[in-house]
């Protein structure tokens, strides 16, 4: 599988990298940081995004016109509501409404199905994905009340934000 790295220099590209580069059916055919890009992004069929959140919404469209599967590692897809990403992302401006209703939230226990076919993956943050896979069992059961507040903890301190969209991937997986 021929695969384009775009944001290969920050901490999530570079952890990216690594772990791809790990993998024999995986050929980095482009990768790109702020400063340099190596490789032909055509030969690419998917593209992984390891950027901040505005530049993937600039990224985004040209990608999808050029036929790539995209794997957006950034928040900027991972909602659908517009207001949404005003209140958990740092009021974050989401420019391409648009495609919002086309991404999938890229959580293989819950997506599984959608995932296959999709043209835009929003890969899930890591407390999101502790908060809803530690949760979902309980939810599938019926024993939690959506319209009540989930208090997690444990050594690393979590974020009102984080908590909120953590809730919020709770509900949509339901």
């Amino acid at each position: 599988m021929k695969v384009a790295v775009i944001g290969a220099g920050g901490y999530a590209g570079v952890e990216l990298m690594r772990l791809l580069s790990g993998r024999e059916d995986i050929e980095i055919v482009y990768m790109a940081t702020s400063q340099k890009s190596e490789g032909k992004l055509k030969e690419a069929k998917f593209a992984f995004l390891a950027l901040q959140p505005k530049e993937s919404l600039e990224i985004v469209p040209e990608l999808l016109a050029a036929g790539k599967i995209i794997i957006d590692l950034s928040g900027a897809f991972r909602l659908h509501r517009v207001e949404d990403y005003l209140k958990y992302y740092d009021r974050l401006e989401h420019t391409r409404p648009d495609l919002l209703a086309e991404a999938v939230y890229g959580l293989p226990e819950i997506n599984r199905r959608f995932i296959k076919n999709a043209r835009l993956i929003a890969v899930p943050g890591c407390w999101t994905t502790l908060g809803i896979l530690a949760l979902l069992p309980l939810a599938k059961n019926r024993l939690l009340d959506p319209s009540q507040p989930i208090a997690m903890g444990g050594l690393f301190r979590i974020h009102r934000r984080q908590q909120k969209c953590a809730k919020a991937g709770i509900q949509r997986a339901l």
